[in-house]
């Protein structure tokens, strides 16, 4: 039995390409044992490896770590391999490994240990020095120590390693009576895939690499057979014996454990009593509410609590409700909302009791055993959704009541994805910063989108491929590094608790935020049996918290979200009409196309339209739609499963109705349904067949058929397959009905809300400011008296803050508001007095007391670019209305020693007269907004032709939907030509209205047709269809100019001038539009195409008469 006690895999992050599941199923085939993993420092692949080797039938994995050691003096590290011989072992190599790794530095594996380190931690473990580590002058002494502190040591050999270093190895052997042994590295499956290292190495040394060079290694996996033959050749046989022999001893099997619940931390004051009776109380308190507001259903409630707290005490969970329930509590008492639950956990009476869930799993008829079913014993799983921008101080609630070394959040490995496996190879291979993005954006959007996918779908990948050899190498590359581990970050939700210090239970390492970190991920944590709580950070609960927070400063009366109407009229109305943009869970086209057909009109029908748009229920959206208006005849397997079922139309919907039918008609217990239900989600025929029969027989126990029996279990089967969890669907639309009801009935702090989490993203901000002056709401710049941070509530309208702004330094806005509320509320009362004070506290920031002028310029000057930005973006025009003078006057004031004169003298001297500032054109103003806010604020370039627009049925970008036929009025943002496989030109082209962009497509011979006209800052009017391939596109049919002729009616016209006007116009009639303006009636309106014009300078002089010549423009869109 041998195998290469030095295995390196993908988990030594960038440093091996080796995948565990390809090493341990190649090595089974090669008739492999034994088998071994030893990464740089880290556990991560433990149980991965173990599992696998399980699978494929190795009958003895070894589990190690190569260990970067710290030799008598000045010498560079030497690098150990320790392997875990036993249990004891193991639990070595655990503590070692989370010792090094939970320093505090910047990178801990730099941190070599010394002897003293590890000497407590030898116990079980065989100790393994290579050749290369070894310093003939130092070494002795350092394995003396290693020796004396009990260590099972043993130095590498192989034919590998030079003459000169064996003979070195063989000196300290023969000296200090250490063992020699067969040492093999492995760091990649086959000679060929020496390359994906180099690569993974280049990658992680941000190095550039020669693409055309062919590398085959050495350190490859080979046969059993064939390492005895090299060791043979090599005079070698007692090593590989001695290797043999080490293996043999070794008896560890990484198996799950039985999870071991931490006790809960009574908070101070609070007498300590046990978990199970101090639950009881908690419970006791707490159903009161229930008994309140249900005072005909006590005796039901009482019941279903006594149920649920016998259950969670014979299956030993009281510790854990108390401690979920204790983060829940103190989240309500700092003022963090919680969401009304998340999972099955809705389904329990006591999580509602304590205030952990906000879901009454009565009045919804949800079950508790779906939650916790004592026939299936299992953890159960309490997930708390929490606003994203509260959860670090969550985490610290944890960390303070646990303790640093009991609570740990847990790791996840970001793999190469396709794209991301692309740049990083163009980033090696030295590709220019535009080739490596005509590769990125070559790959299709989708789901899940690897690169032999992108190959097969797109034609932008494959010509790219075909372009060069450089290309098709690349693409290969990346295909290697698909898949593999990039980089480790933090689990975006889970923690986990232990009684005992973590890493006498698994390996940890300290996280970027300084709290430990789990070095086993989400499922191998489960499996090594501790406590793990999901504390999610959802942006949806920080829109609702803001938004909530911004009602509540202007009202009187408290808004309270829990006590929002699940019936309330406004709310249901734009779920009925599905104007659900913005709003949790039902945003997307897809389930708003949904909501057009079921057309939602309680909060039953809404909890039923989110279980359905999901993967699977979806196909049943039709079939559901049909009964529920009328279309097709609702009908039930079996009359007595009417009440279960009338609901949902007869259609199984949610796995809690798949469970009581079970229950109802077959007879099973609720945790033998969920067992059921639990066989059909995964498909374990073999169960299923088993509980068939005893359905069956349950069934004709109660009276009815077999043949019945049979249609409805297979009806459960049928439809059971797909059925969602109920309770997490009641929660999450209680959470969604929440963000509509501030939607309908306070649209401007929740357009706000929403404004403040997508700042950054252009797009969206967009599109959601284009919906909130829909609704009538103000939209105001940003202000350098009233702005904060975030956008927020302005006299009724939504200001933007500061951080919409680019190019303004976060610390620089600190400093704004800082001196705004210095000693109070202090307005700053001119350009001049907010440069004054900003350099003042510049000065005064940086110890400088007394600033000479010089230094007063300098700061004056590095504020300039940033001031001048708040100048174009409308910051200051609540002090002077014209951005020119402005702008003006900053030049005065950054110039030598204008900061330390008095204003009135600064006004006599410098300021010239505004006659001879130039103004900012109106086009100026609004491209500088859209230079440095993302978007056009005072108004937007396409406004002009916004009646027009509208006279014509033209559309707006953001409310298109695959497949309409439509017409649309943009101006053009970018032009990307390409040319086909023919070698015919065409283009996508960036446009944008003012509700969005898209990209629109124009094939070859529309492309022939319109390119002269196709110019950046162009306007114009396309006609075509909306295509959906991976996003929406604007597939051109034709374009035409914008043009028109707009009539102005001043308030005094005359009906005589009406008459004349209208009889002047027949004798011009033509394909051109006319837009009336009506001064008197505030319109803008298209006539009628019976009354457009034709283009003739004698009929605008004529109009031109008899309304004034500037009554009358012939407009034309900027043609760019």
């Amino acid at each position: 039995m041998f195998a290469p006690l030095q295995v390196k895999s993908a988990y030594s992050l960038l440093q091996s390409p080796l995948k565990i599941s390809d090493y341990v199923e190649a090595a089974s085939k090669m008739g492999y044992e034994a088998l071994c993993l030893t990464d740089v420092d880290v556990l991560y692949g433990a149980f991965e490896f173990f599992e696998a080797c399980r699978k494929y039938g190795i009958k003895k994995p070894v589990i190690g770590i190569e260990l970067n050691m710290q030799g008598d003096g000045e010498e560079e590290p030497i690098s150990l391999l320790l392997l875990a011989k036993n249990a004891a072992g193991y639990r070595n190599l655990v503590k070692i490994s989370s010792n090094k790794l939970s320093e505090n530095s910047l990178d801990p594996h730099d941190n070599p240990q010394t002897c003293d380190d590890i000497k407590d931690c030898l116990d079980g473990v065989a100790v393994i020095v290579s050749p290369e580590s070894i310093k003939v002058a130092s070494s002795p002494k350092f394995f003396k120590k290693l020796q004396s502190n009990g260590a099972e040591l043993y130095l590498g050999k192989g034919p590998q390693f030079s003459r000169e270093l064996l003979l070195d190895a063989y000196r300290i052997a023969e000296t200090l009576k250490i063992p020699q042994i067969a040492l093999s590295k492995v760091e990649y499956l086959k000679p060929d895939d020496y390359f994906g290292q180099v690569v993974l190495q280049a990658i992680d040394a941000d190095e550039r690499i020669n693409f055309d060079q062919r590398m085959s290694g050495s350190e490859y996996l080979k046969s059993p057979s064939e390492y005895q033959i090299d060791y043979k050749n090599a005079g070698m046989e007692t090593e590989f014996g001695q290797t043999e022999k080490l293996l043999s001893e070794i008896d560890f099997w990484l198996t799950p454990s039985e999870i071991s619940l931490p006790h809960y931390k009574f908070q101070k004051g609070v007498a300590k009593v046990s978990a199970h009776d101090y639950l009881k109380r908690l419970c006791a308190d707490g159903i009161k509410r229930c008994f309140r507001e249900n005072p005909d259903k006590i005796d039901i409630y009482q019941k279903r609590l006594d149920h649920e707290l016998k259950v969670i005490h014979e299956m030993g969970f009281e510790d854990y409700f108390l401690i979920v329930s204790g983060i829940t509590q103190y989240a309500r008492s700092v003022g963090i909302i919680v969401g009304p639950g998340r999972g099955s956990a809705a389904g329990s009476l006591v999580s509602y009791v304590l205030r952990i869930t906000d879901v009454d799993p009565i009045k919804y008829n949800l079950l508790f055993e779906r939650f916790l079913n004592e026939e299936r014993h299992e953890m159960p799983d309490i997930d708390l959704d929490i606003p994203d921008n509260k959860r670090d101080r969550i985490i610290k609630y944890v960390y303070d009541t646990y303790g640093s070394r009991h609570m740990a959040q847990i790791i996840t490995f970001d793999t190469f994805g396709a794209k991301q496996a692309l740049r990083d190879g163009c980033r090696i291979f030295g590709l220019t910063q535009a080739e490596t993005d005509a590769w990125s954006k070559a790959i299709p959007f989708g789901d899940k989108m690897t690169l032999e996918r992108a190959r097969r779908e797109s034609q932008r990948i494959r010509n790219l491929i075909a372009d060069s050899k450089r290309n098709e190498r690349l693409f290969e590359t990346a295909q290697k590094l698909e898949g593999l581990p990039r980089h480790f970050s933090t689990h975006a939700a889970g923690i986990v608790l232990s009684d005992q210090n973590l890493d006498e239970v698994v390996p940890v390492q300290i996280g970027n935020d300084g709290y430990l970190m789990t070095q086993f991920s989400k499922k191998p944590v489960e499996k090594a049996g501790l406590l793990k709580i999901d504390l999610l950070g959802l942006k949806n609960l920080r829109i609702l918290n803001t938004a909530k927070d911004l009602v509540n400063q202007n009202k009187a009366s408290k808004l309270d979200l829990e006590q929002i109407p699940l019936d309330d009229k406004a709310t249901l109305e734009l779920f009925y009409n599905a104007k659900t943009e913005g709003i949790f869970q039902f945003d997307s086209y897809g389930i708003r196309q949904a909501m057009l057909k079921i057309r939602p009109e309680n909060f039953e029908d809404v909890v039923a339209l989110n279980a359905l748009y999901r993967p699977g229920p979806i196909r049943n959206i039709d079939e559901f739609t049909a009964r529920r208006h009328g279309r097709k005849t609702v009908s039930y397997p079996a009359k007595v499963l009417e009440p279960i079922l009338n609901s949902t139309y007869g259609i199984i919907v949610y796995q809690e109705q798949a469970m009581q039918v079970s229950s109802k008609m077959g007879g099973f217990t609720l945790g033998e349904a969920d067992i059921l239900r639990q066989a059909i989600s995964k498909k374990e025929h073999e169960t299923i067949e088993r509980m068939r029969v005893k359905f069956v027989a349950g069934a004709q126990k109660k009276g009815f058929s077999k043949e019945d029996a049979l249609r409805v279990y297979d009806y459960i089967e049928r439809f059971g397959e797909y059925g969602f969890n109920r309770s997490h669907a009641v929660a999450y639309s209680k959470m969604a009905f929440q963000m509509a009801y501030l939607k309908a009935h306070y649209p401007a702090e929740f357009y706000c809300a929403l404004l403040s989490t997508v700042i950054g993203n252009v797009e969206k901000t967009q599109s959601f400011l284009a919906a909130a002056k829909k609704r009538k709401i103000k939209i105001f710049a940003p202000d350098i008296n009233k702005s904060s941070y975030d956008f927020r509530i302005s006299d009724g309208g939504i200001m933007f803050g500061f951080l919409s702004v680019k190019g303004i330094r976060f610390d620089f806005i600190r400093q704004i508001l800082a001196e705004r509320h210095a000693g109070g509320y202090r307005p700053f009362k001119s350009l001049d007095d907010f440069m004054n004070r900003m350099v003042e506290r510049a000065l005064v920031d940086k110890h400088v007391h007394d600033g000479d002028a010089k230094k007063r310029e300098k700061i004056a000057k590095s504020y300039r670019p940033i001031v001048e930005t708040l100048i174009y973006v409308g910051a200051f025009d609540s002090l002077e209305a014209d951005r020119s003078q402005l702008l003006n006057r900053l030049d005065v004031l950054v110039k030598y020693d204008q900061l330390s004169m008095s204003v009135p003298l600064l006004e006599s001297l410098f300021v010239p007269s505004k006659k001879n500032v130039k103004k900012l054109t109106l086009d100026e103003r609004l491209e500088k907004e859209k230079e440095r806010l993302g978007v056009y604020l005072s108004a937007h370039p396409l406004d002009k032709y916004s009646a027009f627009a509208q006279g014509i049925g033209a559309s707006s970008l953001v409310g298109l939907v695959p497949d309409q036929q439509a017409i649309v009025l943009v101006r053009i943002k970018e032009i990307k030509k390409i040319k086909t496989k023919k070698g015919d030109e065409m283009a996508f082209v960036s446009c944008i209205d003012q509700t969005g962009e898209m990209e629109a497509t124009f094939f070859p011979k529309q492309f022939l047709r319109y390119h002269k006209g196709l110019k950046k800052n162009a306007e114009l009017l396309l006609y075509g269809r909306v295509q959906d391939r991976n996003g929406l596109s604007f597939v051109v049919d034709r374009v035409e100019p914008i043009e028109y002729i707009a009539l102005h009616f001043p308030n005094t016209i005359a009906i005589e001038t009406k008459r004349q006007l209208f009889a002047i116009m027949k004798r011009y009639l033509g394909p051109i539009p006319v837009i009336v303006e009506d001064e008197a009636k505030q319109t803008k309106k298209m006539l009628d195409r019976r009354f457009w014009l034709k283009k003739d300078q004698k009929m605008l002089e004529e109009i031109g008469e008899l309304l004034n010549r500037e009554n009358i423009r012939h407009v034309k869109g900027d043609p760019g």
